[in-house]
């Protein structure tokens, strides 16, 4: 059945009209991205498609844009119009630095587990504060192995020092899932924390992304 036979209660657009768009299925919300079918498939059996090649909905952000155009009836425009969509959705979230503070580590999880939890490679992001507590700048200064990031702490004070901020936080990702920190993070993080009492800054945290997360501070493993 091509969606032109479908009748109007059923079509992706009529519904969200009546049902509004919080309350459609993500199939549609993607049918509604990709407006026509193909010779081939309707709109709706080309969502189904996309789908289908991934477990769950934050695989689509894996999705390059030659994989997408490998799916039938997916071309350049409508691979870019879905990448977009992904695109513009991470930059809406993400709030004006200005207003940004972090009192838990789950609100520094919240801020980043959208540009983590997808890698397949370990990355080092440092978020860097002012004398409030306010977000200055967040910097991605490693990228790593499956299981390693290398942390040079000499680039983490430089960038401190050119932001002139007062206190930093470290995010890092565990590509597994799993959010325990190695011996490793531990022994760095040390490392670093008394580095950074020596120059006058304040390692406010050190959080591990995975499916969860996990606190160095919290857990007590930062003095």
């Amino acid at each position: 059945m091509i969606l032109k036979e479908l009748p109007n209660s059923e079509r992706p657009r009529e519904r969200v009209l009546e049902k509004g768009v919080k309350n459609v299925s993500t199939l549609e919300l993607l049918a509604i991205l990709l407006r026509t079918g193909s010779k081939k498939y309707s709109v709706l059996e080309t969502a189904h498609l996309i789908l289908s090649k991934i477990s769950k909905l934050q695989d689509l952000n894996d999705l390059s844009l030659e994989e997408l155009k490998e799916i039938d009836g997916i071309g350049t425009t409508k691979a870019i119009t879905i990448l977009s969509a992904i695109e513009l959705g991470k930059r809406i979230n993400q709030l004006d630095k200005n207003d940004i503070s972090f009192n838990e580590a789950f609100q520094v999880y919240e801020y980043m587990k959208d540009e983590l939890k997808n890698l397949k490679e370990e990355h080092l992001y440092v978020l860097y504060l002012n004398t409030k507590g306010k977000l200055i700048d967040k910097k991605l200064l490693s990228i790593g192995t499956v299981n390693q990031t290398l942390i040079d702490s000499k680039i983490i004070f430089k960038w401190a020092y050119k932001l002139s901020a007062s206190a930093f936080i470290l995010v890092h990702n565990h590509p597994s899932g799993d959010a325990t920190p190695s011996k490793a993070d531990i022994q760095i993080t040390d490392i670093i924390n008394k580095q950074a009492k020596m120059l006058g800054f304040v390692l406010v945290d050190h959080i591990v992304i995975g499916y969860t997360f996990y606190s160095l501070m919290k857990n007590k493993k930062i003095l």
